[in-house]
């Protein structure tokens, strides 16, 4: 019988142990693969669930929008007021500071979903929102979407500010203007021409020059004439104030027959009479006719309706104080003096007529092309010329336009006969700069009712004003500062021709936000949100998973 060497009977037993610790390993690389993959199978779902319920809160936003109008525009007041503050929506305003996790489902642990305001311009309606989705694990997933929102509008209020602040006054009107906002003209005024007159809804304030004028003058407010006044008026007409008035110096109606001043309300006169008009005045207790006797003024070309009386004073009217206005020329807010380096160095670009792609010998002047293709700074594509521009080569004007441009004229004369016709939508800045002028302003803008919304802002204090000629039935929603030191024109063709001037703060405004605005100290700026349809309509524009 041969027996086995020992030295065979150990190797036997390693090698049993060796494969006995090969099959372990491989067993326990098997066990940890199969777990793994079962954890990562887990986890895909979780994440699934996750995403479904971030586009969940997506979808439930829409719904909110669409049913609940009120309650979603308030919570966009809420962000608008303070956006640095986390602003939830699917709640309502009173908790829109605090995350509303909504379950999802049934299940005993479900998942959950919340959504929140990341972004929103009000001029646009453009509104950023990120919907989360939470697994009861902790897991979580984010969705951002923007929309354009519809059935909503932003209503600003600025108080006080001028639709036209003239620093030098009026001069020639060849058009009737209907001017619905207050307005300060200042220096002195000599309004002659052809036109129709000036009907101003608001307040007028004048500087202390003469306010001289053949043209009829209707307002429907305050007046303040801070210094002399002289009415010669070609046909019966005169002044009329629905308002309170006040006269600081001389009154001078040269004719007794045509030239009058008419109110309903009291007016107040420190001045002396040096003409041969009348003045009447109507209206309710206690209005009255004030004048202070050491002026010189004759009572009895003063003619009341009861119950409105004659009031005497010996002592000097504080006329200010009556009529809670100030004895002070209204400052005009102002372009910030670094405008050009404020724009490029918050990342604009400044292009000249040609950079842009601009050609005014062509209809439109590829104007549309050049907003839609040319880097914009805040959503307004910035041109600036220092030789002029002259869009009238052959009748092209630039049509109708969509969008938004500032206008930087420095230092040179352009002629804006042709310009175009703004879209509700379009906001637009015309600056000019270093004894700029233009004249000819609106004449051939296209359309029946051509309009231009946006800022005239005339910052030249040279010997030239603007040169307004704008065609029948034009409109001007925003407002005109003109600092120049000759007085203002609105030339026609026509005497029929009128011409409608808004104010329009929502316009202005957006330069206010964008930084190139300031308003002067006083003035106070109230923004609130309306519903213009039944539903807030969201318009999805992208989605980013």
């Amino acid at each position: 019988m041969i027996r086995p060497r020992n030295n065979e009977r150990g190797f036997a037993l390693v090698y049993a142990l060796v494969v006995l610790l090969l099959a372990t390993v491989g067993g326990t690389a098997l066990l940890f693969l199969s777990r793994k993959d079962h954890i990562s199978a887990s986890d895909y779902s979780g994440m699934r669930i996750a995403s479904q319920a971030a586009t969940t809160a997506i979808k439930a936003c829409e719904g909110q929008f669409l049913n609940d109008p009120n309650e979603a525009l308030a919570i966009l007041e809420k962000y608008y007021e303070n956006p640095s503050a986390k602003t939830w929506l699917l709640g309502t305003a009173a908790n829109a500071g605090t995350e509303q996790k909504i379950p999802l489902g049934s299940d005993p642990r479900p998942p959950r979903y919340s959504a929140r305001i990341v972004g929103f311009d009000a001029s646009s309606n453009y509104i950023v929102i990120e919907g989360n989705g939470y697994l009861s694990n902790g897991g979580r997933k984010r969705v951002l979407a923007t929309y354009r929102l519809s059935g909503l509008k932003l209503d600003v209020t600025i108080s006080p500010f001028n639709t036209i602040h003239v620093g030098s006054g009026f001069g020639n009107l060849d058009q009737t203007l209907i001017i619905n906002g207050n307005v300060f003209a200042g220096g002195a005024n000599m309004i002659n021409g052809g036109g129709n007159g000036i009907t101003i809804n608001g307040d007028l304030k004048t500087g202390t020059g003469q306010f001289w004028s053949n043209e009829k003058i209707t307002v429907n407010g305050r007046a303040y004439f801070r210094g002399s006044t002289l009415f010669q008026m070609p046909n019966p007409s005169g002044l009329f104030v629905n308002g309170r008035s006040g006269f600081e110096g001389d009154i001078q109606l040269v004719n007794n027959t045509n030239d009058k001043i008419t109110a309903t309300a009291s007016m107040y006169i420190n001045g002396n009479d040096l003409g041969d008009g009348q003045i009447y005045i109507s209206g309710v207790v206690p209005d009255t006719a004030l004048f202070y006797t050491s002026g010189g003024y004759n009572s009895a070309k003063i003619n009341t309706t009861s119950p409105a009386k004659i009031d005497s004073t010996s002592s000097k009217i504080d006329l200010a104080a009556k009529l809670g206005m100030t004895n002070a020329d209204d400052a005009a807010p102002s372009i910030r003096a670094d405008l050009e380096d404020y724009i490029t160095n918050s990342g604009g670009t400044i292009y000249s007529p040609t950079d842009a792609g601009l050609d005014f010998k062509v209809a439109g002047w590829n104007l549309t092309t050049a907003y839609s293709t040319r880097s914009l700074w805040k959503g307004f594509l910035v041109i600036k010329t220092t030789t002029g521009i002259s869009p009238d080569y052959g009748g092209k004007d630039a049509g109708e336009f969509d969008g938004k441009v500032i206008w930087i004229i420095d230092g040179c004369s352009c002629n804006f006969q042709y310009f175009y016709n703004s879209t509700p939508n379009a906001n637009t800045l015309v600056y000019l700069t270093n004894c700029s002028v233009f004249w000819n302003f609106g004449e051939e803008i296209p359309g029946t009712s051509p309009m231009f919304r946006g800022l005239i802002y005339n910052a030249s204090t040279c010997t030239y004003s603007g040169n307004y000629k704008l065609k029948a039935g034009s409109v001007i929603n925003g407002a005109i500062i003109e600092k120049a030191t000759t007085r203002m024109q609105f030339n026609s063709a026509s005497s029929s021709t009128q011409t409608t001037l808004n104010f329009d703060a929502n316009a202005l405004y957006e330069f206010v936000e964008i930084g190139i605005l300031d308003l002067q100290s006083g003035v106070n700026v109230a923004k609130n949100f309306r519903l213009v349809d039944s539903k807030i309509r969201p318009t999805l524009m992208s989605i980013q998973m």
